[in-house]
């Protein structure tokens, strides 16, 4: 009854003209029966390919799921970095099992993993003659390494491919702080530390584009879609696009680019503090 269970199932579906992201009804009857065998101590990992919050029906998943309360959801697919959560009411099996209130709004953590390609190899190369290839989330290609505990815990960690970067921290007209973590939560807390200062400054989470993307979307306009009638490689398709990863506060003292500030990072799976230095914000 200790230990983890690893689940990997195939969760692309033919869906209009196209496909779409749900179970086929055997492959339902299928998880139903592992999650129901599986102790509910016990850590379940489920992976797929497209995250399992875009779903286009979640009702008969989320019937599925909430058999067993102990879940951790793994996919890809977006090219984005990202965690979320998958909420679900638990059904009367649950309940009756694992003893949850009824009306209960269960959360499961999803971990949206990127990709190791970034936009698929796209943008300038560097000296290794390797693209940048930044996702439209703000993050560098990379990829989460994830350390299993066989008491079913477990912390996370993403990994850029280049560099060794896990947040950065941007100005914009020198109070407007913007720190980026890769692969941060949505209950995730970010701390700054600014030179020359004692305590630390708390920030809130915002929807915005992350500084990484307009960075990129500025670097476009000097360079060409097309090469001819070919396509350019280094032209990195890119809008802009909120990011689930960014926290931003409001300095009551300016900070100028290059100043070196420390990131404090901490959520239920994952935590670190960095020295960094600031960027100027595009």
């Amino acid at each position: 009854k200790r230990g983890i269970r690893f689940i990997l199932m195939n969760d692309v579906r033919l869906g209009g003209k196209e496909y779409e992201g749900g179970f086929r009804d055997s492959q339902k009857h299928w998880l139903d029966s592992v999650l129901r065998a599986t102790p509910k101590n016990m850590l379940a990992v489920l992976s797929a390919h497209i995250p399992f919050t875009q779903f286009t029906a979640k009702d008969s998943l989320s019937a599925i799921l909430a058999v067993h309360p102990n879940l951790l959801l793994m996919s890809g697919h977006t090219h984005r970095v990202g965690r979320d959560v998958l909420e679900i009411r638990p059904n009367e099996y649950y309940r009756a099992t694992a003893d949850a209130p009824d009306g209960e709004v269960e959360k499961i953590p999803e971990v949206q993993a990127g990709a190791t390609c970034g936009t698929f190899w796209l943008g300038v190369k560097g000296e290794d003659g390797f693209p940048d290839a930044t996702m439209a989330c703000g993050s560098p290609r990379g990829y989460f390494v994830a350390d299993f505990k066989r008491s079913g815990k477990y912390s996370l960690t993403y990994k850029t491919v280049l560099g060794d970067d896990v947040a950065t921290a941007w100005v914009k007209d020198g109070s407007d702080m913007i720190v980026n973590v890769y692969g941060g939560a949505p209950d995730g807390k970010v701390q700054v530390k600014l030179p020359g200062r004692k305590s630390w400054i708390e920030t809130d989470r915002v929807k915005r584009t992350a500084p990484e993307a307009l960075a990129v979307i500025e670097r476009n306009k000097s360079i060409p879609k097309k090469i001819g009638k070919e396509r350019n490689p280094e032209y990195t398709p890119m809008r802009e696009r909120k990011s689930p990863h960014v926290w931003s506060a409001t300095l009551d003292t300016p900070v100028e680019a290059g100043s070196a500030v420390k990131i404090r990072y901490r959520d239920s799976s994952m935590s670190f503090t960095v020295r960094t230095d600031v960027r100027r914000c595009p």
